[in-house]
């Protein structure tokens, strides 16, 4: 039966979910009240500031978007036991890294991209955020070791990203094809370069 606190934090937990789908979409925040309200539900856990990750974001401000982002996984680290992590608290972390490996990615720091992009990974082995998270995962992680030129993870990653492939006819599977094509291109150029000298 779910008891009065757990209703509550489940409908916070809906609008942040809802506030992730329109931005996600290029959609106007419509729910920045009851967004603002499970802000305060949730700040109110840990004593928290009163903004969002998103809201930053929106903003361009990266260095408070990361901080609230930080302050979120915390909370909700330190709030709920291991066994505790399931279904929708588990997506919600794998969204929460999701989002810092992209905020990471983004200014170029692939270390801490990829240490959030495997916390996201494990996250999404768990409870998977959509069809296509645990190809999507991998690929991104690739990403991030292909900008190191960590040439053998990009790889292996890629090769792990289409091997959790189920559907071929998505942008997902085109990504992926792409990247590791362009990776394999590379690296023969490389080898060739070096054949030459």
């Amino acid at each position: 039966m779910e008891t009065h606190a757990m209703r509550l934090y489940n409908e916070h937990y809906y609008q942040l979910l809802a506030a992730e789908l329109l931005y996600k979409n290029d959609y106007d925040q419509t729910n920045r009240m009851e967004l603002q309200h499970a802000v305060g539900y949730f700040d109110s856990l840990m004593a928290l500031a009163d903004t969002c990750g998103v809201g930053h974001y929106e903003q361009g401000d990266v260095v408070n978007a990361c901080a609230e982002y930080l302050k979120t996984l915390e909370v909700m680290e330190a709030h709920f036991e291991e066994r505790e992590l399931v279904e929708h608290r588990v997506r919600f972390l794998a969204y929460t890294y999701n989002w810092l490996m992209e905020l990471f990615s983004a200014q170029f720091m692939m270390a801490p991209a990829i240490e959030c992009g495997e916390k996201a990974l494990m996250f999404c082995r768990i409870e998977p955020t959509s069809p296509e998270a645990v190809s999507n995962n991998p690929y991104y992680l690739g990403k991030q070791h292909d900008k190191m030129d960590d040439i053998d993870e990009a790889k292996r990653y890629y090769g792990q990203a289409l091997g959790k492939l189920t559907n071929t006819g998505n942008l997902v599977y085109r990504n992926i094809i792409s990247s590791k094509a362009l990776c394999d291109y590379q690296t023969g150029m490389r080898w060739i370069h070096l054949c030459m000298h």
